[in-house]
């Protein structure tokens, strides 16, 4: 059965908006046609597809809607190209050239190299008017050039402050996107990628409360400006390039995609989802640790950061609404492939079923998998200090205990507790380090990591000013272990309901096939009968003549 994906087209000028089913793995250019011969429009070069997400961006019409996640773009609008037709000039060379007044010059210079018949790579050119460098990023609508038709722009070899300042740039080093880990390691001579550092950092500064990141996708020519620099050189500022967080974690996901080997290692993927098929926390959880243990320390080192840095992301989820459950959705088949599914993104493949109401395309094996893939990485995320060994934890039972004395926290990791408070202990023997403890203190051990049970908040603790309490059930685990067992009771008599209704389905069903067989027999018979007195009234007809009967 065919994947089909519906989408939302916007008719900006008459404020209008329409639906079109068409094939996820269609062009852009096919759909604007769809489009076209629908409203009766013959002059379909005029028109292009425009995403308003992020900055807004004219779609290539060359890449495919998958290419584009659409189902993820907040809308999809069908208008006419503001387009101008230009004298570029190139050495003693002239071509007039059509230039789309809202599409961003980098883009404006990739046509132009095309259109001269150009093999550079587009970052070494910059676009000229009237000896005045254009800002790549801007359109030429956003850049307000009077005349521009009658303009006459230079196209001149890249001399800005990105490359000048580049002077020391290795200009035979390899990409470091589609090639292995390792090679991004040995070029920046780091035990993990520079562009991950860098990422990373300008997320937790600038993007951590953006709301959707990691989940919203940024605009394509920003992301490849950036993928094309860093391929040349480590030594890139992003905010030169892009002010957009939604632009620099798109990044970081293409990188992740685009290894020829997951950061998890094909070998160690049936290691994973077999261990979260076990049902007791504490084991699964070791299990995690050792596997983790056992990858190359490249790729555990990097490993490590992306996790620490996702499990910042998540504790802003009020903020970014990007919980550790809906991150492991976004990175989990970027961590974790499958080695049998490696020629496709499974996780894109389960998208387009899940939106267009058909899971045709995935088997339950592959939607299985890919749940376990879901939720081992929501536990690389949530319990990334236990199971890279940077602390101890015990997850086979809970423990509780009560506030004993007062305690107002000093530092911002504290947490304030009044006497008689219960608390659940998290990690114990955890010290903080901006507080000066004594050594003895720090031997009987130090500060505990705890959450509050009235308030929900966790942080840091004295372990002398709380007391452990043994056998102590909170009120709201003992509702919820009641409606649990409840839930278990009426799950069981569905159970019973539901085999006897299969038994009575089974009766009905046979009761059916014989009643239907009855009446075939009926009619069987009943025809034989009714040819049988045809052909007497025919003997009798020829006897006596027609009028006698």
């Amino acid at each position: 059965m065919a994947v089909t994906l519906w989408v939302k087209v916007v008719f900006p000028y008459e404020q209008t908006t329409k639906i079109f089913g068409t094939s996820p793995i269609k062009t852009v250019k096919e759909l604007k046609e769809m489009v076209c011969e629908a409203e009766q429009i013959t002059n379909s070069f005029e028109y292009g597809l425009y995403c308003t997400s992020g900055n807004g961006f004219w779609m290539n019409e060359n890449q495919t809607l998958i290419s584009y996640e659409i189902w993820r773009q907040e809308s999809i609008e069908f208008k006419k190209k503001r387009i101008k037709k230009v004298n570029i000039n190139y050495g003693a060379e002239t071509k007039l050239i059509e230039m789309n007044e809202e599409e961003a010059v980098s883009k404006q210079i990739k046509h132009i190299i095309k259109e001269f018949g150009l093999t550079e790579n587009y970052t070494e050119f910059d676009l000229f008017v009237s000896e005045n460098l254009l800002d790549r990023t801007k359109t030429l609508l956003e850049l307000e050039i009077k005349n521009i038709g009658a303009a006459i722009f230079k196209l001149k070899r890249k001399t800005g402050l990105i490359f000048q300042r580049s002077g020391e740039m290795n200009v035979g080093l390899k990409p470091i996107f589609g090639y292995y880990l390792d090679n991004a390691i040995q070029r920046g001579k780091r035990e993990v990628p520079v562009v991950i550092e860098k990422i990373c950092s300008f997320i937790e500064v600038k993007g951590i409360d953006i709301y959707g990141i990691y989940g919203k996708t940024g605009v394509l020519s920003k992301i490849e400006d950036l993928k094309e620099l860093f391929d040349k050189s480590d030594d890139i500022q992003i905010e030169e390039i892009t002010k957009s967080p939604h632009d620099v974690a798109s990044l970081l996901k293409l990188y992740l995609n685009e290894l020829p080997e997951p950061l998890i290692p094909w070998k160690f993927y049936d290691s994973f989802i077999s261990s979260d098929e076990i049902q007791e926390i504490w084991l699964k959880m070791k299990k995690f640790r050792t596997i983790v243990s056992s990858i190359p320390k490249s790729n555990y080192k990097t490993l490590l950061l992306i996790c620490q840095h996702l499990n910042k992301v998540s504790k802003h989820s009020q903020q970014n609404n990007m919980n550790s459950k809906n991150l492991s959705i976004v990175f989990g088949s970027l961590l974790l492939k499958d080695p049998r599914d490696s020629k496709s993104s499974l996780i894109r493949r389960s998208t387009v079923s899940l939106l267009t109401k058909s899971h045709n395309d995935l088997d339950n094996n592959q939607s299985r998998n890919l749940l376990h893939i879901y939720s081992c990485c929501q536990a690389l995320i949530d319990e990334y200090e236990y199971i890279f060994g940077m602390i101890e934890k015990n997850f086979s039972e809970k423990e509780y205990a009560v506030a004993i004395y007062d305690f107002e926290g000093t530092h911002e990791e504290d947490l304030s507790l009044i006497q008689g408070d219960y608390v659940e202990i998290i990690t114990k023997f955890e010290t903080n380090d901006e507080t000066e403890s004594n050594e003895n203190e720090q031997e009987k051990g130090g500060w505990w990591k705890v959450k509050s049970l009235k308030t929900k908040e966790i942080g840091l603790v004295p372990y002398n000013y709380i007391e452990i309490v043994k056998d102590y059930v909170p009120q709201a685990e003992a509702n919820e272990n009641n409606s649990y067992r409840k839930a278990l009771t009426e799950m069981d008599s569905l159970k019973i309901m539901l085999a006897e209704n299969i038994e009575l389905r089974t009766q009905i069903q046979t009761k059916k096939e014989n009643l239907l067989k009855r009446i075939a027999e009926f009619k069987e018979n009943l025809q034989v009968k009714i040819d049988q007195r045809r052909g007497v009234e025919l003997i009798v007809k020829k006897i006596f003549g027609e009028n006698a009967i």
